[in-house]
């Protein structure tokens, strides 16, 4: 704030809510402001948007000072509470009180203050504090927590940070630590099963590796899970007690190289398996014993340990960040998109997200300037004149360098031509390029058996009024041509037929169908579903799945909708069987 220029309306209300707190706590508390010159100040306080309180609190088991760190925005912003360097040296190391001398009361985002008592809400902190952590720690009754924050006790002390692929097992491996040729991320180093797994993940980021720098490293699996802090002896024998196959794996690796060792660990909480690491750098001499003579116990203890912070990017680990984890269901299926359009894409986007991680993409067309507002992709590709299908794929793997994919600038047709079976390797066939023509001799390959797999066709109606999933079941039910009308037009329709909503720019241009990047989301997250519950269990027969729009909107834009739809409510999804139609020549010709 400059000089004499009036506080605003919300930062005078901080400051009352702040004195008021101050008040409260002078009133039954010895209490005094702690500057940064003081040897207790917190050093991670870097900015000066903070007021810091000492605070003596008594406590029959050890008498407490508290540095009390008050945000300028408080009460909306939470106080963070801190230990004397003293107290801290007195009772360390227990749960919750990391090594900035934090205590670490409740987690911000899910506390939120009386303002009108906010002196008193302070209390409480120092109450739970006082009682539940640290009376707790100094007793030993919360000593498990601390396996519970093992990784944050590990990475206080790292030296080193590295990215992993390594989905931690339960077998002893020999991994690589492989070395960027510049840094990304966060690291320059990856810890992978190989160089080659290395540089695919990279690829998408035009980034090498320097294989001259790959160091190899150690992976034991332990069985129990860690209470810190732990000594070099303690991880010896860990390494002992995880069994004959782990320590035979450790001596010959650490035994029998010269140089220093990478070692890697994980044990299993909470139904996952926890990664850590050291580099372990070998004492040029120990007092007592000739060189190279040494029992390897004794060596292990007098090395030095220098710890690694792990930094999993593994496909494991960030799905189970992002819900329950990949389904073993989806894990390894592979769809193929054809159409790489604004539906298309987005739907491509948006399964990739659930896990699936094999895609095939093929789109003829090229990004164009006018595809950007509903596509995934923009002006950087259209200015590129990029094809929608390498778009797509450079998206995909950009996001998630794990994935598999390939893609195709080409009419599927032409591909099909060349190579009959290209789509039979596929779970899902996802059609999405809004051409009759070619939709119908997709589906008279399927019932031919040229396409084995399962088709599934999904196009949006004009003004995003329903979007039609139909599954085509390879064998069983109906098919496309059975839900088309003699006249070519689609007999579950939602809009009534309309030469209007067909639009087409000046010019000649092609026409296209007008709905909007919402719309077309909606039904996005819509068809998702549906994909991965087919994924789960393919249909036994042919399905149409309707889901309708904005039903308000489309007619008050002066459009009808068909007499079949006419009393369903907007945004509700209706499913049909579609059985073999006697009209039907494709199916009356097999």
């Amino acid at each position: 704030m400059m000089q004499g220029q009036p506080k605003s309306t919300i930062q005078n209300y901080y400051d009352q809510c702040i004195s008021k707190a101050r008040q409260y706590l002078e009133s039954r508390y010895p209490l005094e402001t702690c500057n940064k010159d003081d040897r207790d100040y917190p050093v991670n306080l870097t900015n000066n948007s903070w007021v810091v309180w000492k605070i003596k609190v008594k406590n029959d088991l050890h008498p407490l000072t508290y540095l009390i760190a008050v945000p300028d925005t408080f009460p909306d912003n939470l106080p963070k509470i801190y230990l004397s360097k003293k107290d801290y040296s007195d009772i360390s190391p227990i749960p919750h009180v990391d090594s900035n001398r934090f205590v670490c009361t409740r987690d911000e985002n899910m506390v939120a203050f009386n303002e009108d008592k906010s002196g008193e809400a302070i209390e409480t902190l120092l109450d739970i504090a006082t009682q539940e952590i640290i009376n707790k720690g100094v007793r030993k009754e919360n000593i498990e927590d601390l396996t519970d924050e093992f990784l944050a006790y590990w990475n206080e002390g790292a030296e080193f940070k590295v990215l992993s692929l390594i989905n931690p097992g339960d077998e002893s491996e020999i991994l690589k630590i492989v070395r960027f040729a510049k840094d990304f991320l966060i690291s320059k180093n990856i810890l992978v099963l190989s160089e080659e797994e290395a540089q695919k993940w990279l690829s998408p980021f035009k980034i090498e590796i320097d294989s001259s720098s790959t160091q190899y490293a150690l992976y034991i699996p332990l069985e129990n899970p860690i209470q810190p802090p732990c000594a070099n002896i303690d991880y010896y024998r860990m390494i002992e007690a995880a069994g004959k196959e782990h320590l035979s794996a450790f001596i010959k690796n650490f035994g029998h190289r010269n140089s220093n060792l990478f070692i890697f660990f994980s044990f299993p909480l909470k139904g996952e398996r926890i990664l850590a690491g050291w580099k372990q750098i070998r004492p040029k001499k120990v007092a007592g014993f000739r060189t190279g003579k040494v029992p390897l116990n004794i060596e292990f203890v007098n090395s030095t340990m220098k710890k690694i912070q792990i930094v999993r990017i593994d496909k494991g680990r960030l799905f189970r960040r992002g819900g329950i984890g990949i389904e073993p269901s989806l894990s390894d299926k592979a769809l193929a998109i054809i159409g790489c359009g604004s539906l298309g894409g987005s739907l491509a986007m948006s399964l990739s997200k659930t896990g699936i991680s094999k895609f095939l993409l093929i789109d003829k067309e090229s990004m164009e300037i006018e595809n950007v507002a509903r596509h995934e992709c923009g002006f950087l590709e259209a200015g590129n004149k990029t094809t929608k299908s390498a778009a797509m794929k450079n998206r995909l793997i950009t996001h998630f360098p794990h994935i598999d994919c390939q893609d195709y600038h080409n009419d599927i047709l032409d591909l099909l031509k060349k190579e009959e079976s290209l789509l039979n390797s596929f779970d899902l066939v996802i059609v999405a390029i809004a051409n009759m023509s070619v939709e119908r001799r997709l589906n008279t390959l399927l019932r031919q058996g040229l396409i084995t797999s399962p088709l599934l066709y999904l196009w949006l109606e004009p003004y995003g009024v329903a979007g039609q999933m139909l599954f085509i079941h390879p064998e069983k039910g109906g098919c496309y041509q059975c839900c088309l009308e003699n006249d070519g037009e689609f007999r579950y329709s939602v809009a009534k037929s309309n030469e209007e909503l067909y639009k087409r720019e000046t010019g000649c241009q092609s026409t296209f169908i007008q709905y909007s990047n919402l719309d077309m989301e909606h039904f996005v997250i819509v068809a998702c579903k549906n994909i991965i519950t087919f994924l789960r269990d393919l249909p036994h027969s042919t399905i149409l799945h309707t889901w309708l729009g904005d039903l308000a909107l489309f007619k008050s834009l002066g459009y009808e909708i068909s007499d079949e739809w006419f009393a369903d409510s907007s945004y509700s999804i209706h499913k049909r069987i579609i059985e073999e139609n006697q009209n039907c020549k494709i199916c009356q010709n097999l």
